[in-house]
């Protein structure tokens, strides 16, 4: 450190001892100025105020040679100690050390005649250089210069980050700082001197600002902020906030101009306001039911409900916003569901949960899709609602519906399989009437494969375990074991997603009704009928070379009771269709290439073994 002796004790102009005020709030960081002054002005008195008061009690005693201070004090600022000094001694040099923005201090600080200014976030040691200043200022013993008007006034706006500049009564540029330059997009200050700041400015805000600049100079008051569009040297447009106020310039009155881009937050603004208005649009065009919440206190509170909520509860968006969701559309019987459903968006989780709501029209199925939110640490969560009230009804339905079947398929199963088998077993003991015994037997049999038939509609429709499935060894394996006449050929194989045992079950169905209808060609080929199994573009065929389906009865076939071979049950391709829909295939009946009839399947994914 660089230690400098003064002498003013000897010969020198000051009566006393240097005294140096050194100004600024009590903290262990500031505790270093302090000791810097000390060890730089050996035989000094350094004098630490924390504030306004001690700083008059300190100039009470005896006038200090040079005050340092801070902008920011307890009970009020630096420039309100400066002015105290003013008035009660003149020349005490005032050096300003802040790292408060000069644009907020620059007008009071240059009509209160600061001495000289030093930011602490400047370049450099920044208590070296107040060292300096001090130095600088008292070393000669001599009464310290006051700065002129236009020097101190560059000194600080130089150190302000914001574009900053002076125009004159004639509105032409009379100062610049590097900000205001590159800000307009100039190389230089030179090339803006002299030039009328109105040309800078959009033509639609020129009017307005210019009675605002008027007002300035005339009435000696700032103008407040404005937004206006500035135009820079190559034209470009920036949205800009532009303060002005009035300042003493070398002994004349200016308007100081401070600028401060919002281009890149209107950007933003704009993008933010048309999300936000999508987002609207969405919220309200949903279609469902839906409501933006918050939580307070653990209670979920409504901030804004759609359309569709308000007709479907009953509660316009006035009535309801501010209150308590719960209360409103959820049964007292659902409480506990919902208060689960709170903590767990609380959570932060999605959810998706199927409740009961009371409605305007009573109380309903809903499916609750709920997404969470975080705004300013606040707890936010959207509501949508999904009436489900009907599929539910229908799947209570479905379900009575199969326990009746399952009770059908029991009393089918126990109690007419029973006394059929017992009518079997002693009809092997009759004898005579071969004729009748006869009749009756296909009777019995016919009796057998009609519970077999309705057994296999009842328990139809579920896939239980798909999984890939060879089309050549299903189709073998479902060629029924007795069948007496007949061919099978697999043209093509294939790997298909399936319940094996209900593909077979379809392909048995499908191999019975050829073989019950027979070959057209019998009579010539006692081996018919001949059954073809293979693939086409969308799926799988089985297709045979009998007498085929009229055109006009394709439409029918799969009914329930449809056909038209004596002793046939009719449920056979009833079936079919049932395991062709669970596996969500469609099939139609359309005719193959030797006449016969062909069943196609469409929408199976076939892949290659």
């Amino acid at each position: 450190m660089k230690r400098f002796t003064t002498r003013l004790d000897g010969g020198g102009r000051r009566d006393g001892p240097l005294r140096i005020v050194h100004v600024e709030p009590a903290d262990p960081v500031h505790e270093r100025l302090s000791a810097e002054l000390r060890e730089a002005f050996e035989n000094a008195e350094v004098r630490r105020e924390l504030d306004v008061d001690g700083v008059l009690d300190a100039v009470g005693t005896s006038a200090p040679v040079c005050v340092v201070s801070a902008y920011d004090l307890p009970n009020g600022d630096a420039l309100d100690v400066l002015d105290s000094l003013r008035t009660r001694t003149d020349g005490v040099p005032f050096v300003l050390f802040t790292d408060t923005d000069a644009t907020t201090i620059a007008r009071r600080a240059l009509s209160s005649a600061v001495t000289d200014y030093v930011p602490k976030d400047g370049e450099g040691d920044p208590f070296a250089a107040v060292v300096e200043r001090v130095e600088s200022l008292v070393s000669d013993g001599s009464d310290p210069p006051i700065a002129r008007s236009e020097d101190r006034y560059r000194q600080f706006v130089e150190t302000v980050r914001s574009p900053m500049g002076l125009l004159d009564e004639a509105g032409e540029w009379r100062f610049l700082n590097e900000a205001a330059v590159a800000f307009l997009g100039a190389d230089d200050s030179e090339q803006l001197l002299g030039e009328h700041g109105l040309d800078f400015v959009a033509p639609h805000d020129r009017d307005r600002t210019m009675r605002r600049f008027q007002r300035v100079l005339q009435q000696g008051r700032p103008s407040g902020t404005q937004e206006v569009d500035v135009l820079t040297v190559d034209g470009e447009q920036r949205h800009t906030l532009l303060t002005a106020t009035p300042v003493t310039y070398d002994g004349e009155t200016l308007a100081q101009v401070l600028l401060y881009d919002i281009t890149n937050q209107k950007r933003l603004e704009r993008e933010l306001r048309q999300q936000c208005e999508r987002h609207a649009a969405l919220f309200e065009d949903l279609g469902e039911p839906a409501v933006e919440t918050r939580l307070q206190d653990d209670a979920v509170i409504v901030e804004r409900v759609n359309t569709a909520f308000e007709e479907v509860f009953g509660f316009s968006e006035a009535a309801i916003e501010g209150e308590p969701l719960d209360p409103h559309i959820v049964p007292e019987h659902d409480r506990e569901t919902a208060e689960k459903l709170s903590e767990r968006s609380r959570q932060g989780e999605c959810i998706e949960a199927q409740a009961i709501r009371e409605t305007a029209n009573g109380e309903r199925d809903f499916l609750v899709r709920v997404v969470p939110f975080t705004v300013a640490d606040e707890h936010h969560a959207y509501a949508i609602y999904v009436d489900v009230s009907e599929h539910q009804q229908r799947q209570r339905r479905l379900e009575r519906q199969n326990e009746r079947l399952d009770e059908f398929a029991s009393v089918v199963s126990h109690d007419l399989r029973n006394p059929l088998l017992v009518a079997q077993g002693n009809l092997e003991h009759v004898g005579g009437h071969a004729d009748a015994c006869e009749r009756i037997g296909r009777s019995l049999d016919r009796m057998e494969q009609l519970i077999d038939d309705v057994l296999q509609l009842a328990r139809e429709g579920d896939v239980e375990d798909p999984q890939p499935v060879s089309l050549s060894v299903a189709a073998n394996r479902g060629w029924p074991a007795a069948a007496e006449r007949g061919t099978l050929t697999v043209e093509d194989d294939c790997v298909v997603e399936a319940d094996p045992s209900a593909l077979g079950q379809l392909l048995n169905n499908l191999f019975r009704n050829s073989l019950e209808h027979g070959s057209a060609s019998e009579e010539h080929d006692p081996t018919g009928p001949h059954v073809r199994v293979g693939t086409h573009d969308d799926g799988i065929f089985v297709a045979d070379d009998g007498s085929g389906i009229p055109e006009s009865e394709r439409d029918q076939v799969f009914e329930a009771g449809h056909s038209n071979v004596a002793d046939n049950t009719g449920l056979g391709l009833r079936i079919v269709e049932r395991i062709a829909a669970a596996h969500g295939w469609a099939v139609h009946v359309t005719e193959s290439r030797d006449g016969g009839a062909r069943f196609e399947f469409s929408g199976v994914e076939c892949g290659d073994r």
